[in-house]
C-alpha cells in the first residue's frame, strides 16, 4: 500500500499487468469498504487518478500470495514486484 504525497506524487497513471491485478484506490488504510473510492481488476492496462491523502494498493488478483509485476507509468517507467 503507497501513500500518496508521501510514497508516490499525486496524479494520473497507467497501470501495466502481465497477469490479471487488482488496483485499489482508498480514503484511508483500513481496508474497509467505506473507505474504498475506486477498485478494480484489469488485465492489461489501467489508467487511474490518484489524490494527496489517498491509498493506493496492487495485488494479484487470482492468488494473492503470487508475485506479479505492475509497472506503473507516469514521466517515466517503475517496475515494481508486489507480494501480498
Amino acid at each position: 500500500m503507497y501513500k500518496v504525497g508521501e510514497d508516490i506524487e499525486p496524479g494520473e497513471y497507467t497501470l501495466e499487468a502481465e497477469d490479471v491485478g487488482y488496483v485499489e484506490v482508498s480514503s484511508n488504510s483500513r481496508h474497509q469498504i467505506d473507505g474504498i473510492i475506486t477498485n478494480d481488476n484489469f488485465e492489461t492496462n489501467k489508467i487511474i487518478t490518484v489524490e494527496e491523502g489517498q491509498y493506493l494498493s496492487l495485488i494479484n488478483s487470482f492468488n494473492p500470495f503470487y508475485f506479479i509485476k505492475i509497472t506503473i507509468k507516469r514521466y517515466y517507467s517503475i517496475n515494481i514486484k508486489f507480494f501480498h
